[in-house]
Parts: structure tokens; sequence; C-alpha cells
């Protein structure tokens, strides 16, 4: 069973590529622990695959239609994870606060890495050969999800009027083209409204310009 295990794989993250060029006035919004946020939103775990529930049924993943998740019940890695994601949050939290006070934060910023570690490795965990709670399944419907929800973070990037220059797995690079940047705020709310449980499109930050360069050997 192993060896089958081994030969198993899944399709992965989307990349959008970018045209090589400097570009100006980047805005960069990226996902807050996209893959994590996904199987708790989405209640991804062996035992909540494919459930009896007729409601749930309806309920499939994206470019994956045998595959579905029961939302009736919240299920044993799912739970966990969201606890953690959680804890990291408070952790966060409180790390900004001391800061504005000055006080130091070095343990508290190691508590919340390691909590990052964690929440990261759910899904690789999902889908190693050698884990207890081995599921090809849940590991290719995480990245189904991501490719789902960066592919609409795009497209509304683009009716609201951003030029979308590069996207890669969690993170999105527009050009503002004149936008204000109270625009390019309300793009990222009107995104967050639609995404469910714990999904979160945060913005990374804002710059002057951006330069791309071609792969070796392009042209």
């Amino acid at each position: 069973e192993t060896e089958d295990r081994m030969d198993e794989s899944v399709e992965g993250a989307f990349v959008f590529e970018p045209t090589a060029g400097l570009y100006h006035d980047v805005a960069v919004f990226d996902f807050r622990s996209l893959y994590p946020s996904i199987i708790t939103a989405h209640n991804i775990s062996p035992e909540s695959l494919q459930c009896e529930h007729d409601g749930c049924k309806k309920m499939t993943v994206p470019d994956r239609e045998k595959y579905w998740f029961c939302q009736k019940k919240k299920a044993f890695l799912s739970r966990i994870l969201e606890d953690i994601i959680v804890k990291r949050s408070e952790i966060k939290a409180a790390i900004k606060k001391r800061k504005i006070k000055d006080v130091m934060t070095v343990m508290l910023e190691s508590r919340s890495y390691a909590f990052k570690t964690l929440a990261n490795s759910f899904y690789g965990y999902l889908g190693f050969y050698a884990a207890r709670w081995y599921c090809i399944e849940c590991s290719d419907s995480t990245t189904a999800y991501a490719r789902y929800y960066i592919g609409k973070t795009i497209d509304s990037a683009g009716r609201d009027g951003f030029k979308v220059i590069y996207a890669d797995t969690d993170s999105c690079f527009l050009i503002r083209g004149g936008k204000s940047k109270d625009s390019a705020m309300e793009f990222m709310k009107s995104v967050n409204k639609d995404l469910p449980g714990l999904m979160e499109l945060e913005l990374e930050g804002y710059y002057p310009s951006a330069l791309f360069v071609s792969a070796k050997g392009g042209e």
C-alpha cells in the first residue's frame, strides 16, 4: 500500500506567469494561511470525505465533482487545525500590542512561528505516503480549492479595474493604475466578504515599482 501511495500525486497550485518588465504602483495581496484555512473552512478530513448527507453532496470541490466534505459535523483534523489558527491569531495580536509599547516579543514570535509550522504541515501530512491519516483526496481537494479562490480573486480584480501582473498559489500582484489605496482596500474587503470560515485576503504592501525578469533562455 505504501508503494502505491508513493506513485500518487495531486495537481499543484495555480500560477499566473508575469510578463517581464518594470511596473509601477503595485499592490500585493495574499491569503492568510491559505491551505490551512481552506481545510478548516471546507471541513477537509478523511472521515468527512463523501459523507451520506444529501445537502453535502451538492457542495462538491471545484473541478473535482466526485469529492465533497461533510458540512454538518466538524471533522477531527479541521477542528484541531482551526484551534491552531485561532491561537496563532491571538498571539499575533499580542505581539502587535507589545511592539506598540516597545516590549520584547521574542518568545511570542517563536510561539507564532511554531503554530505556523504546525498549521502548514497539515496539507503535506494528508498527502504524505507514510501518514497515519493519509488521504490523497483531501490533499487534492485542498489544492483544487486554492486554484479556485486565486482564480476568483484574479477575476474580481479585473472587474474592479485592476491589472493582475502576477499570481502564485496564495498571492496576487496588482497594478493600481491610478486607483487610490482606498480603492485597493475596498477590493480586498469585497473579496473577503464572500470567503468562508477563517479564509482572509490580506494586504502584503504597496510598492512604487516592481521588476519581473524573463526566465533564463527566454526572450
